[in-house]
C-alpha cells in the first residue's frame, strides 16, 4: 500500500492520505521515500522506472476513517553530552586500584586531610535522539509505503 504525505505536523510527525477505510492498523510501519527521476537501461533505452530514495521508517500514532498519523521510530545515538568523574586513587601496598566516584570524593578529600590522589576526566556519554523529519528532508507529497 502506497499513500501520500499530505502534512507535516511537527518535527516527528505527519500525516498521509489513507486511514482505516483502507485497511491501515495500529501495527502498521512504513518507509519514506522520494520519487526520483526516471532511469533507462543504456542498452535497450527502456525505462527502468523511478529511483526511489527511502528517507525515513515510522509507525503508525493514530488512525481516522481517511487519513493517518505517523512518528518517526528512527533513532541514532549521539554524544554531545560531556559528563565529569572524579577518580580516586590509592595506595594498597604493591599495585595501585582505581575507584570511580560519582560526587567530588569524601568529605575528607574536600578538606584536604585525604592523602589519596585524585583525577578528573571528561567522557563523552552517549545518548539514543529520535531522527526528525527535517533531519531527513521530508515534505509533503513524499511517499509513504507500508512495509509489513
Amino acid at each position: 500500500m502506497e499513500a501520500k504525505v499530505v502534512k507535516i505536523v511537527d518535527d516527528f510527525k505527519l500525516a498521509i492520505n489513507k486511514g482505516s477505510d483502507d485497511g491501515i492498523t495500529k501495527n502498521d510501519i512504513f518507509i519514506i521515500f522520494e520519487k526520483g527521476e526516471e532511469l533507462f537501461d543504456p542498452e535497450t533505452n527502456e525505462s527502468l522506472g523511478f529511483l526511489e530514495i527511502p528517507k525515513l521508517k515510522m509507525r503508525v500514532f493514530n488512525i481516522q476513517d481517511r487519513l493517518t498519523l505517523l512518528e518517526s521510530m528512527e533513532t541514532q545515538t549521539i554524544t554531545d553530552r560531556k559528563i565529569k568523574k572524579t577518580i580516586k586513587k590509592q595506595s594498597n601496598g604493591k599495585n595501585d586500584v582505581y575507584r570511580r566516584i560519582a560526587a567530588v570524593g569524601t568529605v575528607a578529600g574536600l578538606l584536604g586531610l585525604d592523602d589519596d590522589e585524585t583525577e578528573t576526566i571528561i567522557e563523552e556519554e552517549p545518548k539514543e535522539q529520535t531522527i526528525t523529519i527535517r533531519d531527513r528532508k521530508i515534505t509533503e507529497n513524499n511517499i509513504a509505503r507500508k512495509i509489513n
